[in-house]
């Protein structure tokens, strides 16, 4: 992330010399995304902010729809659930206005994320439906993927168990189409969880070490190391339930 908050400061420096404010803009939104990812939400904030406004300025309006929904996705980490239905809601209806589908699908998805947090679960059931069917329409398979992992994480919040594997395994397969590591051993953490919800222990300890065995390729050992811990203390458990 260093490199990047490097890269970015300097070409907003350029653009700021250059009096060229789309430009500005872009650096400061991407400047916004790379504190995002590193957990510092009020810098975050400020620079989707900023990036926000000059954007409405310059009357580009997707640019203002992919800062909005920077915004509120800061926002939603922050738990301020409210704040950032808004500005979804607003993005949401930007991206309607311009025929943007990616943005519509991106914004309906990020407001499910919300009302899931809410425990409002119809409403995100429909929201990620309504996104999963645009990403399928467009063919935009990482946000499909991304779709049906939450509405299996929705069915699954509900003890929907069938449901949720159905939606983890379809969201595993297209992971591993697109060669996504992150999202694959996501998707299967969330399956491995739903089995053990079902009370299939061994199916889950070895989702958990197929999980475990994809976040070490991609490098993240401390999440692999996560997930294996999970498999022993199901194995436990499962030994605890035999001598029951």
């Amino acid at each position: 992330y260093s490199e990047a908050t490097t890269l970015y400061s300097e070409s907003l420096q350029i653009y700021t010399e250059i009096g060229d404010k789309e430009g500005r803009a872009d650096a400061l939104e991407g400047l916004g995304r790379v504190h995002q990812l590193r957990n510092e939400y009020t810098k975050a904030a400020a620079l989707y902010s900023e990036s926000l406004q000059i954007y409405t300025e310059i009357g580009d309006r997707e640019g203002r729809a992919d800062a909005l929904r920077g915004l509120a996705k800061v926002y939603q980490l922050q738990n301020r659930y409210s704040e950032a239905i808004t500005l979804y809601s607003e993005s949401l209806q930007v991206c309607i206005d311009i025929g943007n589908q990616d943005g519509r699908a991106d914004a309906l998805r990020g407001l499910a994320e919300v009302h899931q947090f809410r425990n409002e679960y119809g409403e995100a059931i429909a929201l990620y439906s309504e996104s999963l069917q645009i990403f399928t329409g467009i063919g935009d398979k990482q946000g499909r993927a991304d779709a049906l992992r939450g509405l299996g994480q929705v069915h699954r919040l509900k003890n929907e168990y069938n449901e949720s594997c159905e939606l983890f395994s379809e969201a595993v397969e297209v992971y591993v189409e697109i060669g996504f590591g992150k999202g694959r051993a996501d998707a299967l953490l969330d399956l491995a969880e739903a089995r053990r919800n079902q009370g299939r222990y061994s199916d889950s300890m070895q989702l958990y070490t197929q999980a475990a065995h994809v976040l070490d390729q991609i490098g993240d050992a401390e999440a692999a190391t996560h997930a294996l811990a999970d498999a022993v203390d199901i194995r436990q458990q499962f030994e605890r339930e035999e001598l029951a």
